[in-house]
């Protein structure tokens, strides 16, 4: 199985020391092969442990006060903006539910169903005969 060719994000996370372990003696290698690259990586290794020896002593600093300010003051902004667009969001949805609060589907119609029921003669539906009983009967057909 062939390795894998050293790239340059090798070379600088090798020169960084953020290489793992398996990958740094394949790179390691390399270098040994090629003088000039391994001569500009330590270059790099230099230069990277003198600006950490010129700058740890600022990441034990405390914060200054008007960053920090100015920290509090961006979450107290996006707190603010998220605020109004609930409100907005309210504000539509009560109008739209104000002015469509009438608007409700049509009920479909009450099938009406005839008052004199199917196979009476229409001339003596609902007439009294002169006994005084309906020749149909009498009532409220609709249900």
């Amino acid at each position: 199985m062939s390795e894998q060719p050293v790239s340059e994000a090798d070379l600088q996370a090798y020169a960084d020391g953020k290489l793992p372990e398996e990958r740094r003696a394949a790179v390691a290698a390399w270098l040994a092969a090629h003088p000039e690259d391994a001569e500009r990586i330590e270059s790099y290794r230099q230069l990277a442990a003198e600006l950490r020896s010129s700058y740890d002593s600022v990441l034990d600093e405390p914060v200054p006060e008007r960053l920090e300010r100015a920290l509090r003051a961006g979450r107290v902004r996006h707190l603010a903006m998220v605020a109004g667009w609930v409100a907005i969001g309210l504000v539509i949805g009560a109008i739209a539910g104000w002015q469509l609060h009438g608007a409700r589907p049509a009920l479909a119609p009450t099938p009406v169903r005839p008052a004199v029921p199917t196979g009476w003669p229409l001339s003596t539906a609902g007439r009294a005969t002169e006994s005084g009983r309906c020749a149909a009967p009498c009532g409220d057909w609709r249900v």
